[in-house]
């Protein structure tokens, strides 16, 4: 993350977006009623500055607000926080890039806005990263796979050409890709984008080095689950996480219960492969059950020491070989539990 500094120019930058280049950036920043002008900020990246609740809504109706970062206070007017809102409640502008910034960020302060500027460039990035893993998880095709790839990587840099590295192509030699930049995504058979950028951005080495955490989940995801029906399973289940609401195991299938319906999932395919790929995401709390974090409600000790978790209208059972654990990573739902137990 991008070191706080007195003056812009002094921090360090970790994203930028070339101002000649020829592709849009993948975000455009949309200043919103912020009193300082904040020059230094339009160097590095593209910013709209929008001052009325007007103009917000003339900008809303002709942008895709998929590819814009809102930028604002907390104390903002009410005509545009009334337009940001009704945006939000009919799906139209993700709430996750809505970025309210402190009180008392003012024209001194360039580069603590940019910072957290950068957090939600880094949040967008990471979530368009998720969705292209999951599509190379369902897919097998190197070819679509490239394209897909090569789509995500022209989005996020600005390049000048990208080469193909696919199975069955002879090795280059190294004199023939001098400057380029390898993103590989699978390893057995060798799979990867040379890059050629057309200026020198940041943010480059560290999306490579996302490229290669990727790689290592797809390797381990085709040695591990080599049933192409399996691997669809994974991909669907990282593209809808957020909707599960926990996963019980029972031999050689487990069952999805959906927080958003009323009907569960049976996939046929033990847990702990679904944990083995989505470990990130869900956490084990007992050999049988697999629970998003992200809805678990509070936690009740019983008498007899045993903890168990609510989700919803159900209640799950905390194994003693995870409790330990637990009570150190989210010690915040044992505090719950506690606070049950003296009632």
């Amino acid at each position: 993350m991008t070191k706080l500094a007195y003056h812009l120019y002094d921090a360090p930058c970790l994203w930028q977006w070339p101002q000649r280049a020829l592709r849009p950036a993948p975000l455009t920043i949309w200043l919103l009623d912020l009193p300082a002008a904040h020059p230094g900020l339009a160097a590095y990246w593209p910013c709209v500055r929008i001052d009325d609740a007007e103009t917000l809504t003339a900008r809303m109706a002709q942008a895709d607000l998929n590819q814009v970062l809102v930028v604002t206070r907390a104390s903002r007017s009410n005509g545009t926080r009334q337009v940001l809102e009704k945006a939000v409640e009919e799906k139209r502008l993700p709430g996750s890039q809505i970025l309210c910034l402190p009180e008392q960020a003012d024209e001194g302060q360039s580069s603590l806005i940019w910072a957290l500027i950068i957090q939600g460039i880094e949040r967008r990035f990471e979530y368009e990263l998720s969705a292209l893993e999951a599509q190379l998880i369902r897919i097998h095709q190197p070819h679509e796979q490239a394209r897909l790839c090569a789509d995500f990587v022209s989005r996020w840099l600005d390049v000048e050409r990208i080469e193909f590295q696919l199975p069955g192509q002879a090795e280059p030699k190294p004199e023939e890709t001098r400057g380029a930049m390898v993103f590989c995504w699978q390893t057995v058979p060798t799979c990867a984008l040379r890059v050629y950028l057309a200026s020198q951005q940041p943010q480059a080495c560290w999306m490579q080095s996302r490229f290669e955490d990727m790689k290592q989940t797809q390797v381990a995801c085709r040695q591990s689950f080599p049933n192409l029906q399996q691997a669809g399973y994974l991909g669907r289940l990282h593209e809808q996480c957020h909707r599960i609401l926990y996963l019980v195991g029972a031999n050689q299938y487990c069952e999805v219960v959906w927080a958003d319906t009323s009907k569960t999932e049976l996939l046929s395919m033990p847990l702990k492969m679904v944990h083995r790929y989505m470990h990130k995401e869900l956490i084990q709390v007992h050999r049988s059950y697999l629970v998003n974090p992200d809805r678990v409600q509070g936690a009740r000790r019983k008498r007899n020491g045993r903890v168990e978790l609510f989700l919803h209208l159900s209640r799950i059972p905390v194994g003693d070989t995870y409790k330990q654990g637990l009570e150190e990573s989210h010690s915040h739902w044992f505090d719950r539990a506690d606070a049950y137990r003296r009632r």
